[in-house]
């Protein structure tokens, strides 16, 4: 069985890691997994706010209600065979998410939580305030082809938690 050390987490280009393409500007279902640090990103619950140059992490719960605390799902090549990983929030969070802590002062999660179950600050976390959504979350690239394209996520609702 895979574990968290067997979890990929590399950095990615923005748009390719939410799935959003010039010609689709709202994301497919992302199914990639990792981490990037856009100029800006906009977190749209029918209230809209800017988040200037955060973390931004895209993970996944499994599709699948688990009772229990927030596990999130993987898919990964292993062997030339596709097999999910399964780990806790808080494990992924502590092992693979403060690792790549920078000097940021916000961390947004693009992680859909239909369940809405409850994400902890990790240990090591810091002083940085952690956006984290209600139900799904959907990407969008407004204005692809003009001078300013922006990333925006919504989501039914948007939550800080700070330190």
């Amino acid at each position: 069985m895979l574990g968290v050390t067997d979890i990929p987490f590399e950095q990615a280009e923005t748009r390719s890691l939410l799935g959003l393409k010039p010609d689709s500007p709202r994301g497919d279902d992302f199914y990639e997994h990792g981490w990037c640090r856009p100029s800006s990103v906009w977190l749209d619950d029918g209230r809209m706010r800017r988040i200037e140059a955060p973390l931004l992490v895209a993970i996944h719960t499994p599709d699948e209600p688990e009772p229990g605390p927030l596990h999130l799902e993987f898919w990964l090549d292993h062997r030339g065979e596709e097999v999910a990983a399964r780990v806790s929030w808080d494990r992924f969070a502590a092992e693979k998410l403060v690792p790549v802590l920078g000097p940021e002062s916000d961390v947004v999660l693009a992680l859909c939580n239909p369940q809405r179950k409850r994400v902890g600050r990790p240990p090591g976390f810091g002083a940085r305030s952690l956006h984290v959504a209600e139900g799904d979350v959907t990407a969008w690239l407004d204005n692809p082809r003009g001078p300013a394209p922006r990333i925006r996520l919504t989501a039914e609702r948007w939550s800080v938690l700070d330190a």
